[in-house]
C-alpha cells in the first residue's frame, strides 16, 4: 500500500524522533538516502540529523538555498509516500527467524526504491519559466525511514519516504516539484512496490496472490498464501481501529480515512526491547494457531511462469477494461492496469513496463492519438473504428439537405399557448426557446443538436417541435437512457419516447412466420383474459415489423450526452440509412456515459447547435445562477452563497448529518415526499436517508400496518417507492414512482406517480415482489436517478465516490424552490464548516469536497483527442464550441 501526505516546514523533527525508535534493520539501517537529488546533493547512507533539517527546509548541506522561500516554516517541505508491507507479510517477518526476516526486509526495501524510481522516471517535475509555463524533468532527494511496527505495537513493516519540494533539472538548478503529477502516479507507483515486492518473494519460495474485489477488480495489492486469516486480523489492531472509527462515522472517503487515522492514533509508548517484540509477536501468533515451523514450511521450490504469455494476455484483458469506460489511455493507465494482473504471477514489473511500451509502439491493435492533457494517449482499433462510423455517419446526414418544415406551420406552433398537464396553468415559450424551435425545423442537414443548461426549458421545445412535424406529416418517435428519462420527455413533449435499448429491439426484430404465428397466438389469450378479467388492463400490441427511422420519421435522443459512443453510432448509422432525421437533445456539462462516451459534445461542435442559456426551472435569481456556477466547477462560490443562505450543513461525521438532512426534510418532505426529494451519491447514503425517511413517517402514522420485505428495505401502505427494472406487463419504466396503497403477504398493491389516457390517476397496480423484485424505497435518490427530474425542494447530500463538477451540477439544479446542501466536516474541511457556523473566512477553502466538486469527468472522443480544438467545429456551424477547460 501507498500513501501520500504533504508536509509543511514545521513537522521535520516528527521523522527524526521517531525513526530512533523504528526497530526495523538495526540502529545503523533505520534510514537510507534515495533518489538521483540526493546524489547530487552527495548525501548517502544514513539519514543524519542536520543533513535532514537543511533539506526539509530547502537547502543544500552546505547551506545554499535551493527554492526561493526556503527556509520559510508555512511553506510546503515535501511529501510523505509511506508504503506497507501487506499483512501476511508482516506476520511471516514477525515468527519468521533472522535469515527469514532479513530476506523480506530486502524485498519490501527492493519494492520501496522500484517505485521511487518510477516515480522519478516519469513523475517528477518543476515549472520553469514566465509564470512557470514550461514543465521540466527533475531528479529527487528523498529521506526513507524503515519502521517495523505501528502505532498500536502490531507487526507492520512501512517505509516513510520524505520527499523534498526541490528537484534538481537536467539543464541545471532547482526549484519546487508539482505534486500533482504524484497524485496522478500514485496508483501505478503503489502497484510497482507490490508487484516488485511480490516479485521477490517469489524467489524466496513464498506463494503469492493477487487480492481481488468480490467482482473480480484486481486492487493492485497482494497476500502470501498459506498465512491464516485470523492471525492477519489479530495483528491488524491498527486497522481496526480506523475500520470501526470509520463505521461509527457512517463514512468510507479518502478524506474520512485519513480524519479517522488522526482521531484514533494512539500514544506512542516507548517500544519494549527489539527481541522482547519478536519473541511476544511470535507466542502471540502460536496461541492463533500459527507457528515458526508453519511459516517456515510455506517457504517451497521457486515456482516457474512464462512471464510473456501471462503478461501478454494481461495487456489484452487491461486494454479491454480500460476502454469499457474510456475511449483513450495514457502508458500509466495501461501499465497500473496490466501490472495489477500480473502480481502473484512472477513476473517483474519492469518486465511488464517494457512490454507495455513495446505493445503501444508496434501492435496493430493500438492507435496512437499524440499529446492531450500533458500525456500521450492511445486507444484501440475497435474504439477508433467505432467512433470513425459515428463521425462518418454523422456527417452524412449532415450533407443530407431537408428544405425544412412550412414556415406557416413552424410560426404557428412558435406562437402557440401549451397546456400538457391540465393541473397546471399552460405556458407560451420565450423568445430563446422559439429561436431553437426555427433552428430545429428550418432547412439544412438531417441532424440537430440542441443543447442547454439544466432548467432551460428543452422538453417545452420538443413538444413544440413535435406538434410542428407531425402538422407536416412526419412521425416524431423518442429514445433516452433511461426508462424514466423517456416517461419523462413522453410526459413532457407528448414524443411516444422509449428507451434506447427498446428502440434497438425493435430495429432488430423479425417477422418470421413462426414468430408471427406465436404473437398472434399470445395476443389472442391476453385478450380473451382481458374479456374474463375486465380489471387486468394487459397489454395487447399490434404485430409490427423492424422499425425503420425513413424519410417520414424524426428521432428525437433526450439525454444524448449519457450515450455511450457505441450506442449513439447506431442510431446515427440508423437514421443514416434509413433516410430519416435525428435531432440530439442534451447537456455536456450533466452526467457522462458509463460507457466510453464524448459523442453528443462532439457531434455539437462539428455540425453544429443551437444552446438553451436562460435557466427558468429555478423561480430565484440565486438559484438560476447557481445552477450555472455549478455548471462550471465553481464550486467554492456556490457553496459560500449557499452558507449566507443558511442553505449549507455541515455535521460532525455522516451519521450526525444524515440525521440532519432527514430532520429537515420532514418539515415538509413528510406530507409530501414526492415534491422534496432527498439526493446522494451513493447507495449506501439513499438506503440510510430512505431508512431514516420511513422511519419518521411511520411514526407519524403515515406508513401503516405490516410490511413486505423487498430490495431491501420493508415496504409497507404509505411509502413511497421507486421501481428499478422495466417492466411492460406492470407498465412501468426503471425509475418510475409510485405511492403503496396496500401490502398483503408478498404483494404490494401500488399506484404509479403520473396519469393514464384519459387524464386520471393511473390505476393501481398489484405487485407480487416475488415476480417483481426491483423495487426500493423512493424518499431518496441517487444522482444518477436524479438527472433529469424536477422537484419543489431538494436536500442534498453532498461527498462520496465519484464526486465531480457533473455530479454536483447535476445535484444541485433539480429544485424549484430551494434546495439544502449537506457534508459532513471531514469532506467539508474546517473552513467549510466555519463558513455552515456563519464564521468568515476570507482566503480560498481548503477542501476535499470542493476540489472534488470542481474537478471534471467528463469524456472524450478519442477523434477528439487527436484532433486540434480549433478544427473541431464545422465552419459555420456552432456560435461557439462546447468546450471544457482542461
Amino acid at each position: 500500500m501507498l500513501s501520500i501526505q504533504s508536509r509543511s516546514g514545521g513537522s521535520g523533527a516528527y521523522y527524526l524522533a521517531t525513526a530512533a525508535e523504528a526497530y526495523y534493520l538495526g540502529d545503523d539501517n533505520t534510514s537510507e538516502w534515495l533518489g538521483d537529488g540526493a546524489r547530487r546533493l552527495r548525501l548517502s547512507g544514513h539519514v543524519r540529523d542536520n543533513d535532514f533539517l537543511k533539506a526539509f527546509r530547502g537547502y543544500s548541506p552546505t547551506g545554499n538555498p535551493l527554492v526561493q522561500n526556503a527556509g520559510d516554516k508555512d511553506r510546503k517541505a515535501g511529501w510523505d509516500l509511506t508504503y506497507s508491507l501487506p499483512k501476511s507479510a508482516a506476520v511471516l517477518w514477525a515468527v519468521g527467524d533472522e535469515k527469514d526476516r532479513a530476506a523480506i526486509e530486502r524485498a519490501h526495501r527492493e519494492g520501496v526504491k522500484a517505485s521511487l524510481d518510477y516515480l522519478e522516471r516519469t513523475a517528477a517535475f518543476t515549472r520553469t519559466g514566465k509564470a512557470g509555463s514550461t514543465v521540466e524533468p527533475a531528479s529527487l532527494t528523498v529521506a526513507a525511514f524503515h519502521h517495523g511496527t505501528s502505532r498500536a505495537g502490531d507487526p507492520g513493516p512501512h517505509t516513510h519516504c520524505v520527499v523534498m519540494n526541490f528537484g534538481h533539472r537536467d539543464r541545471g538548478g532547482t526549484s519546487a516539484l508539482e505534486s500533482h503529477y504524484f497524485y496522478l502516479a500514485k496508483m501505478t507507483a503503489g502497484a510497482v512496490y507490490q508487484a516488485k515486492v511480490s516479485a521477490e518473494l517469489e524467489k524466496l519460495g513464498l506463494h503469492t496472490q493477487a487480492t481481488t474485489t468480490p467482482k473480480g477488480r484486481f486492487l493492485g495489492t497482494f497476500e502470501v498464501s498459506g498465512v491464516p486469516k485470523a492471525v492477519c486480523e489479530f495483528f491488524s489492531k491498527r486497522r481496526q481501529a480506523i475500520e470501526e472509527a470509520l463505521k461509527a462515522k457512517g463514512h468510507n472517503s479518502a478524506a474520512a480515512a485519513a480524519a479517522a487515522t488522526l482521531d484514533t492514533r494512539p500514544k506512542k509508548d516507548k517500544l519494549p526491547p527489539r527481541e522482547e517484540m519478536f519473541a511476544g509477536w511470535a507466542a502471540d501468533a502460536a496461541s492463533h494457531g500459527f507457528t515458526g515451523k508453519q511459516a517456515r514450511d510455506l517457504y517451497r521450490e521457486r515456482r516457474t511462469g512464462d512471464e510473456l504469455a501471462t503478461t501478454a494476455k494481461a495487456i489484452e484483458e487491461a486494454k479491454r477494461e480500460l476502454t469499457a469506460s474510456v475511449s483513450s489511455f495514457t502508458e500509466r493507465e495501461l501499465y497500473r492496469a496490466t501490472l495489477v494482473r500480473t502480481i502473484g504471477e512472477r513476473v517483474e514489473p519492469s518486465f511488464v513496463e517494457k512490454a507495455v511500451k513495446t505493445h503501444l509502439e508496434s501492435s496493430g491493435d493500438i492507435v496512437s492519438l499524440g499529446g492531450f492533457r500533458l500525456a500521450h494517449r492511445f486507444t484501440t482499433k475497435q474504439v477508433w473504428e467505432t467512433e470513425k462510423e459515428l463521425l462518418a455517419s454523422a456527417q452524412g446526414l449532415a450533407d443530407r439537405r431537408f428544405d425544412g418544415l412550412r414556415r406557416a406551420t413552424v410560426e404557428e406552433h412558435v406562437e402557440k399557448t401549451y397546456r400538457p398537464d391540465t393541473k397546471r396553468p399552460g405556458f407560451t415559450l420565450k423568445e430563446e426557446q422559439k429561436e431553437a424551435v426555427r433552428k430545429l425545423t428550418e432547412a439544412g442537414g438531417d441532424i440537430r443538436v440542441l443543447s442547454g443548461y439544466a432548467g432551460t426549458g428543452k422538453t417545452a421545445v420538443l413538444r413544440a417541435v413535435r406538434e410542428a412535424y407531425e402538422r407536416d406529416g412526419y412521425t416524431v418517435l423518442g429514445a433516452s437512457v433511461a426508462g424514466a428519462a423517456a416517461e419523462q420527455l413522453e410526459k413532457g413533449s407528448g414524443i411516444r419516447s422509449d428507451t434506447v435499448a427498446m428502440r434497438f429491439i425493435e430495429m432488430n426484430r423479425s417477422q418470421s412466420l413462426g414468430k408471427s404465428v406465436w404473437h398472434h397466438t399470445k395476443q389472442m389469450l391476453k385478450t380473451a383474459a382481458n374479456e374474463f378479467h375486465r380489471d387486468l388492463r394487459l397489454p395487447v400490441y399490434k404485430l409490427r415489423g423492424p422499425l425503420v427511422i425513413d424519410k417520414g420519421t424524426v428521432l428525437v435522443v433526450d439525454e444524448a450526452g449519457m450515450l455511450g459512443t457505441e450506442d449513439l453510432a447506431k442510431l446515427v448509422r440508423a437514421a443514416k440509412d434509413g433516410g430519416g432525421k435525428l435531432i440530439l437533445v442534451g447537456d455536456h456539462r450533466q452526467l457522462p456515459a458509463i460507457e466510453p462516451g464524448g459523442g453528443f459534445r462532439s457531434l455539437a461542435n462539428r455540425v453544429g447547435f443551437f444552446e438553451l442559456g436562460d435557466v427558468t426551472r429555478q423561480r430565484s435569481a440565486w438559484g438560476r445562477q447557481k445552477t450555472k456556477d455549478l455548471a462550471e466547477g465553481e464550486a467554492e462560490k456556490v457553496l459560500r452563497e449557499a452558507a449566507e443562505r443558511n442553505l449549507l450543513t455541515v455535521g460532525r461525521d455522516r451519521e450526525a448529518t444524515v440525521r440532519q438532512l432527514v430532520a429537515d426534510w420532514s418539515k415538509k418532505g413528510l406530507t409530501d415526499p414526492k415534491e422534496n426529494m432527498m439526493i446522494a451519491s451513493t447507495n449506501a447514503d439513499v438506503m440510510a436517508l430512505n431508512t431514516l425517511a420511513q422511519r419518521e413517517r411511520r411514526q407519524a402514522g403515515l406508513v401503516t400496518g405490516p410490511a413486505v420485505r423487498v430490495g431491501g428495505y420493508a415496504v409497507a401502505e404509505g411509502d413511497r417507492v421507486i421501481f428499478r427494472e422495466n417492466s411492460r406487463s406492470l407498465g412501468v419504466k426503471n425509475g418510475t414512482f409510485g405511492t403503496v396503497l396496500r401490502a398483503d403477504g408478498s404483494t404490494l398493491t401500488i399506484r404509479p406517480d403520473g396519469e393514464g389516457p384519459a387524464g386520471q390517476p393511473r390505476a393501481p397496480l398489484a405487485v407480487d415482489v416475488r415476480r417483481y423484485g426491483k423495487l426500493e424505497l423512493g424518499y431518496a435518490v441517487t444522482v444518477f436517478r436524479s438527472q433529469g427530474a424536477t422537484f419543489d425542494a431538494s436536500h442534498v447530500l453532498l461527498g462520496g465516490v465519484g464526486t465531480s463538477r457533473e455530479m454536483a451540477y447535476v445535484v444541485g439544479s433539480r429544485e424549484r424552490e430551494t434546495v439544502h446542501f449537506y457534508a459532513d466536516r471531514f469532506e467539508a474541511g474546517y473552513q467549510l464548516e466555519k463558513l455552515s457556523r456563519g464564521e468568515r473566512v476570507e482566503k480560498p477553502l481548503e477542501s476535499p469536497l470542493v476540489r472534488a466538486m470542481k474537478k471534471s469527468a467528463e469524456k472524450s472522443l478519442a477523434h477528439d483527442v487527436q484532433i486540434p480544438d480549433d478544427t473541431r467545429a464545422s465552419r459555420d456551424g456552432p456560435r461557439h464550441k462546447l468546450t471544457r477547460e482542461l
